[in-house]
């Protein structure tokens, strides 16, 4: 992982919105799916992933972003992991601060 990003996760506040860009590896259009294709052409795809910053686990080495918030409650669902080195960038769209605030005006 960049030492850029590491530094970014370092920072981030849990709660905060995020979208994160990561590479996945794993996923990759092949045409005929021989050793040679498999390695040469393989490309893998880049994503955009947007959710609620939950922290990063230490010994998996993954980003957990939730999706989903019980309202009245400080209980997250519907999570999604990624792997720290395959971000290549990351982008606050809202603060943790401005998180709280809008959910207190909205309730």
């Amino acid at each position: 992982m960049k030492k850029t990003i590491r530094t970014q996760l370092n920072k981030l506040a849990v709660g905060s919105l995020i979208c994160i860009q990561w590479g996945d590896p794993s996923a990759s259009p092949v045409e005929d799916g021989s050793p040679e294709d498999l390695v040469k052409n393989h490309k893998g795809y880049n994503y955009f992933s947007w959710g609620v910053y939950m922290g990063v686990n230490k010994q998996h080495k993954t980003i957990i972003l939730a999706s989903d918030k019980v309202i009245d409650e400080d209980e997250y669902r519907g999570t999604n992991k990624i792997l720290t080195t395959l971000i290549t960038e990351v982008e606050v769209i809202r603060s943790a601060k401005d998180m709280e605030k809008y959910h207190r005006e909205r309730n």
